[in-house]
């Protein structure tokens, strides 16, 4: 039996998944054979594939409390938009790239897709192509940075010829990626934040809530394929950084009820 664990984006709420992974541990010693992740799913699969012994929690902990302030400025740049329509629709996003860059450099440093004990993939997406792009060799950080570049917040990342940017945007919750690379048995964790609404104020409104059905599809068909399919859906934006321990807690409580 070919055990897969596919973690989907949401950002800050991606602490979500080490509440997860941490109690499959605990309460069956779950065994993992295979991990696809995207955006922060990505972040925390590669470090969980890279050492399946490591103290995920406090490394994340760590790290964002090394790098709080600088990942503050992300929220800062992103509340500070008043034209939220140029916002929505820039093709280049605002130059935080560094920031994040910086953070991961201090999680994965210059380990490669070759050092993970579990095999890995990063999903992210061709803006020029409209294809899904599964990476799985060559530098992890090159890759988890492509698949957690969310749009309108970061710069684009030119890859191999190729513009990529979130993975969430095409694949919220990559299990079909599992279910392809021969996965039996496939646990999946959403940590998306759906929100529609009953009133709109303006147009921009509609376009997020068009996207938000769009997503909602595609994670019933992740949902269909999956064994287990756990939620986190606590309403946080994404860049909520301070509320890491607060998205763990949570998490862990609602799973810990959940998991057999």
């Amino acid at each position: 039996m070919k055990y897969g664990l596919a973690l989907g984006s949401g950002g800050i709420r991606g602490l979500a998944h080490v509440a997860l992974i941490n109690l499959l541990k605990e309460k069956r010693n779950q065994k993992i054979d295979i991990i696809s992740g995207c955006s922060a799913g990505a972040v925390i699969g590669a470090l969980f594939a890279l050492d399946p012994e490591l103290d995920l929690y406090n490394k994340v902990e760590q790290v964002l409390k090394n790098n709080l302030s600088e990942l503050n400025k992300i929220t800062k740049s992103l509340n500070s938009k008043i034209n939220m329509f140029t916002k929505i629709i820039s093709t280049t996003g605002i130059n935080t790239n560094d920031i994040i860059y910086n953070s991961l450099k201090e999680i994965f440093h210059n380990k490669k897709f070759s050092d993970c004990k579990i095999p890995f993939y990063a999903i992210t997406f061709d803006l020029e192509t409209g294809e899904e792009i599964i990476i799985n060799e060559g530098f992890i950080i090159d890759a988890v940075m492509a698949s957690a570049n969310v749009p309108a917040a970061f710069y684009p990342l030119r890859i191999g010829g190729m513009l990529l940017v979130d993975g969430g945007s095409i694949t919220p919750v990559p299990a079909n990626v599992l279910k392809e690379e021969g996965a039996d048995y496939i646990i999946s964790c959403d940590i998306s934040q759906p929100d529609f609404k009953e009133e709109y104020d303006n147009g921009i409104e509609y376009i997020n809530t068009v996207d938000e059905f769009k997503i909602e599809l595609i994670n019933q068909r992740e949902k269909a394929i999956s064994d287990e399919y756990y939620i986190f859906d606590e309403q946080l934006s994404w860049e909520q950084f301070t509320q890491y321990d607060y998205v763990y807690k949570k998490a862990y409580e609602k799973f810990g009820s959940e998991i057999l």
